[in-house]
C-alpha cells in the first residue's frame, strides 16, 4: 500500500514508474528487450542445458508461466513480456484479460520491489 511506503520507497516507485512509461512509448528501445534471451530447460527441466530464445519467440502460455513462477527478471523482461503479451491479447480480442494480468503482474512487482522478498 502506498500509505504504508516510506517517502524514498514512494520516490523509487514513482521513478520506476516513470522510467517504464518512457521505456514503452521508445519503439526502437521495445524491440530491443523483445529481442532479449530466455533460457528454457524444457516443461518437466529434461535437458542438461537450456536452449535460448528471444523472448518474442516464446508461445504466450511460455511467458505467463514465466511471468507467474519466475522472480529472477528485471524490469525490461517484465516490460518485454508486457508488451508482447498487449500485442497477442489484443490480436485474439481478449484485452480484458490483459488488464487484469497487467493489474496482478504491477502488484506482484509492487509487492517484490517494497517490502514482500
Amino acid at each position: 500500500k502506498m500509505n504504508d511506503m516510506t517517502p524514498l520507497q514512494k520516490e523509487q516507485l514513482t521513478e520506476f514508474t516513470d522510467n517504464v512509461d518512457d521505456i514503452r512509448k521508445n519503439k526502437n528501445k521495445l524491440k530491443e528487450f523483445r529481442r532479449l534471451k530466455w533460457g528454457s530447460y524444457g516443461r518437466q527441466g529434461e535437458r542438461k542445458s537450456p536452449v535460448y530464445k528471444n523472448i518474442e519467440d516464446l508461445d504466450t502460455n511460455h511467458i505467463e508461466n514465466i511471468m507467474i513462477n519466475q522472480r529472477h527478471y528485471d524490469a525490461r523482461y517484465a516490460i518485454a513480456f508486457l508488451d508482447i503479451l498487449k500485442e497477442r491479447y489484443s490480436r485474439n480480442y481478449v484485452s480484458i484479460a490483459l488488464s487484469y494480468l497487467v493489474g496482478f503482474v504491477s502488484c506482484l512487482l509492487i509487492w517484490y520491489l517494497f517490502g514482500g522478498a
